[in-house]
């Protein structure tokens, strides 16, 4: 048995495809971090970023999304830092789940860019 057997087939009709020349983003030299979004606004329940950490950067303030996080390191090593707790220091391939409880922010360990992937839903606003 194969494993596309056990998977359902893909319903594609309701897809969006981002090329990486397309993104949209911003930047906070500041903080060395730049931001793009992985994923257009709409009647979406997630939102998907990118975010590139410079060497020595970090958000400067915590930030809190009202709902879940997913978190997956792509690239380097940083530390996620909770207002409310224990920092969690994470390497390539380490992801985190969290549901955020005061503010969180990120920091890059790396001597090089960190690239991670951040995923958080979003509350329906209807």
């Amino acid at each position: 048995m194969k494993l596309s057997d056990l998977l359902p087939e893909p319903v594609h009709h309701d897809s969006t495809v981002v090329r990486r020349d397309e993104r949209q983003g911003v930047s906070s030299r500041g903080e060395g971090i730049d931001v793009e979004v992985l994923a257009p606004e709409g009647e979406r329940s997630m939102t998907p970023l990118l975010a590139t950490l410079a060497p020595g950067g970090a958000m400067t303030d915590y930030v809190s999304q009202p709902d879940e996080e997913f978190l997956l390191v792509v690239e380097g090593k940083a530390r996620l830092e909770f207002a409310s707790g224990e920092p969690i220091e994470l390497e390539e391939g380490d992801s985190a789940y969290y549901r955020d409880l005061g503010g969180h922010r990120l920091v890059n360990l790396h001597d090089g860019d960190t690239r991670v992937v951040i995923v958080f839903r979003r509350r329906n606003t209807a």
